[in-house]
């Protein structure tokens, strides 16, 4: 986990990224959420990069409006189309009726 997250530093200093949004890791898998954040602290500690954890969140509208964009046009999103783009976000962030409301 901890080479995993100096990664992620690196690749959001070498791409200037400065938000980072996640899953709160620890919930659905066997991760210990306390020493991720630990973790996460320690690493980002000197950055300007934040990070926002996201955990069963319900999004308006207008919300998800705004992540299905930042997600499509970061340079993560790779402008791969609404359907691949709405998969990927399914993976990252849970979004309880997305598919429905389109």
């Amino acid at each position: 986990m901890y080479i995993s997250l100096i990664n992620v530093k690196l690749f959001c200093k070498e791409n200037t990224l400065n938000k980072l949004a996640m899953n709160k890791l620890g919930e659905h898998d066997d991760l210990e959420w306390e020493k991720v954040r630990s973790m996460l602290r320690y690493i980002f500690r000197k950055t300007d990069i934040e990070i926002m954890i996201c955990e069963n969140i319900e999004y308006n509208a207008e919300e998800k409006a705004i992540i299905l964009l930042r997600f499509h046009d970061s340079k993560l999103g790779e402008h791969l189309g609404v359907n691949k783009t709405i998969k990927r976000i399914k993976k990252t962030i849970l979004m309880e009726g997305y598919e429905k409301k389109r």
